[in-house]
C-alpha cells in the first residue's frame, strides 16, 4: 500500500481538536504494549503489514502518542524526513532486524532500546543509522545489539549540553555488537557514550569529536562505561578528538582504561598520559570527507561540519 500526498506542507494530516488521548498508555518502562493505546497515532499500520510507502506528506499530532504505529511491518525503510519533535524515531520492541534510518534530519532523539540489547538476526545488523543530521546532544537511546551508526553529523547547540549522544538507563547485561564510525560530532554535551549496563564488543573509530566549554561547563570523560564490561571487546582508536577551551578526559573510569585505545590524535584532553594510545600507521579521523543530503526531498546538504539549505 502507498499514501503519498501532494508534497510536504501540501498535503497535512493532523487531529481533531476533540482528540486528546491520555499519555497514561503509553508504553512503560520495559517497553509492553499491553494495555498501551496503538490508535493513539495520526497513522496506525496493520499488524505485520509489509511494503507500505508513506511519503510526500506533513504528519502533524499535537497532544497524540505519535505520528506513526506499527507492528511487525517488514520493509519499513525510514529516510528523507523532516522530524521537529521531541522523539523523532522510537523502535523500542523485540524482532526488529535490517532497519535502514537515512537521510533524515532530526531534532529529536532516535530510540532503540532493547532489555539486554535484544538479538541480532543472521544478516547481523538490526539497524544502520546513517548520513543523518541529528541536532539534539540526547541523540541516540541504546541498548541495542547489531547496530552500525556511521556517516552522521551530530550538531548540537552548545548552550543544550544536558545529553549523552548514546545514553542508556538499563542493568541487563548487553553482548553487542555496536560500531560508530566515520562520524562528525560537534558539542556533544556531557559526553559521546554513556551506558549504565555492561555492554560488550563495541568500537569507536575513525570519529572527529569537538568539543567547546559550555555554559555548566561539562568536565565529565567523553565515554562512559560499566565497570564489568569486557574492555578486551571494547576499540576506541583512529578518532580525531579536541576539546576546545575546556579540557575533558576521554574516560570516565579506571576500568576503561583497560580497553582498545589506540591511534587517537587527541587535544586537550586532560587523562592522555593514563593509557597507551599507540600510535600506529591507520588513518585517523574520518576515512573519506562527509557529504549527503537530507531532510524531506533532500533540501539540505551537510559537507563536512556545515549543513545549508538547497537554493
Amino acid at each position: 500500500m502507498t499514501l503519498k500526498g501532494a508534497g510536504i506542507e501540501k498535503t497535512i494530516i493532523t487531529r481533531t481538536a476533540a482528540w486528546k488521548p491520555s499519555t497514561k498508555t503509553l508504553p512503560d518502562p520495559e517497553m509492553k504494549t499491553a494495555g498501551m493505546d496503538t490508535q493513539a497515532y495520526l497513522l496506525r499500520l496493520k499488524d505485520k503489514a509489509a511494503n507500505i510507502t508513506i511519503s510526500d506528506l506533513t504528519l502533524r499530532g499535537p497532544q497524540l502518542h505519535g505520528a506513526i504505529y506499527g507492528w511487525d511491518n517488514q520493509n519499513c525503510h525510514l529516510h528523507h524526513n523532516t522530524f521537529k519533535v521531541n522523539f523523532s524515531i522510537e523502535f523500542p520492541f523485540e524482532g526488529d532486524e535490517d532497519m535502514e534510518i537515512d537521510h533524515n534530519i532530526c531534532e529529536g532523539t532516535i530510540s532503540i532500546p532493547k532489555y539486554a540489547g535484544g538479538s541480532v538476526p543472521l544478516s547481523g545488523r538490526t539497524f544502520h543509522i546513517h548520513h543523518n543530521w541529528m541536532r539534539d546532544s540526547y541523540s541516540i537511546e541504546f541498548v541495542r545489539n547489531g547496530v552500525e551508526i556511521d556517516h552522521n553529523l551530530f550538531d548540537f547547540d552548545v548552550k543544550n549540553d544536558g545529553g549523552n549522544l548514546i545514553s542508556s538507563f538499563g542493568s541487563a547485561p548487553a553482548k553487542g555488537p555496536a560500531s560508530f564510525h566515520n562520524n562528525l560530532v560537534n558539542n556533544p554535551g556531557r559526553g559521546v557514550v554513556w551506558i549504565n549496563e555492561i555492554f560488550n564488543n563495541l568500537e569507536v573509530r575513525n570519529n572527529h569529536i569537538i568539543t567547546r566549554t559550555s555554559p555548566t561547563p561539562r568536565k565529565d570523560g567523553l565515554f562512559g562505561f560499566n565497570a564489568g564490561c569486557d574492555f578486551k571487546t571494547i576499540s576506541i582508536r583512529d578518532n580525531i578528538i579536541e576539546c576546545q577551551g575546556q579540557a575533558r578526559p576521554l574516560v570516565r573510569s579506571k576500568e576503561s582504561r583497560g580497553a582498545m585505545i589506540r591511534n587517537n590524535a587527541l587535544t586537550n584532553v586532560s587523562d592522555a598520559d593514563q593509557y597507551a594510545n599507540a600510535r600506529t600507521d591507520s588513518h585517523a579521523g574520518l576515512e573519506k570527507p562527509l557529504k549527503f543530503e537530507c531532510g524531506k526531498h533532500g533540501e539540505f546538504i551537510v559537507e563536512g561540519w556545515e549543513a545549508r539549505r538547497v537554493e
